[in-house]
């Protein structure tokens, strides 16, 4: 195993622990209860540590969302429900452009 293999399965081992460590599991099943959309739910369901860099690029979108609320140029949510029940059809929907 070369250096940076070695170095990834470190960091992959890391993250293991600070996650049960936090107890991570406890804590989603927490938010999940208070969760009020399929897509939320499943978004909860999906949280897992992520790397550095995943961090960052989140941290940006985040930020990006608040200087639009700031700007008073608001996001409308109404509405959005999870489209993973429609991709996941036979034959797949077409989402119109």
């Amino acid at each position: 195993m070369d250096e940076a293999s070695k170095t990834r399965a470190r960091l992959e081992s890391l993250e293991l622990f600070a996650a049960r460590t936090l107890e991570l599991e406890a804590v989603l099943e927490l938010v999940e209860e208070s969760v009020a959309s399929s897509l939320g739910r499943r978004a909860v369901r999906e949280l897992a540590p992520l790397p550095d860099a995943e961090v960052r690029a989140a941290l940006d979108r985040v930020l990006e969302v608040q200087r639009l609320e700031r700007a008073r140029d608001l996001i409308s949510l109404g509405g959005v429900t999870d489209p993973l029940p429609l991709w996941l059809l036979d034959p797949p929907f077409i989402f119109p452009s």
